[in-house]
């Protein structure tokens, strides 16, 4: 589940950048769910009176296994690293959303 402040932006970033579609969404209260493929559900929530965050804060980073990947997205959104091959056997690359998550997008290298 991703806090948004703005999750209306939100269902925007992921649906004109990575593909997404919003299959739910609710003013009040504020939240909704993003599907693309077989990719389990995304949620977005609002911020609420039982929480205490007021921005974004989560430290790690959420890594998306792709049968392919390209980088056609790279003019819509801030990239925070261009395709690369690593050591270890994948292809990707990294941006961030539209609240600073960073999204990572890998596929498997060929043998």
């Amino acid at each position: 589940m991703f806090r948004s402040w703005n999750t209306a932006a939100t269902v925007d970033f992921y649906f004109d950048a990575p593909g997404f579609e919003c299959t739910g969404k609710s003013d009040e209260p504020d939240w909704g769910t993003l599907q693309r493929d077989n990719v389990a559900p995304l949620v977005l929530s609002g911020p609420n009176d039982h929480e205490r965050d007021v921005q974004p804060c989560f430290t790690g980073s959420v890594y998306f296994t792709c049968d392919k990947i390209d980088d056609r997205i790279r003019d819509r959104v801030k990239v925070c690293y261009p395709i690369e091959d690593f050591v270890y056997g994948m292809r990707a690359f990294a941006n961030c959303d539209n609240n600073g998550y960073l999204l990572q997008f890998g596929m498997p290298l060929e043998s």
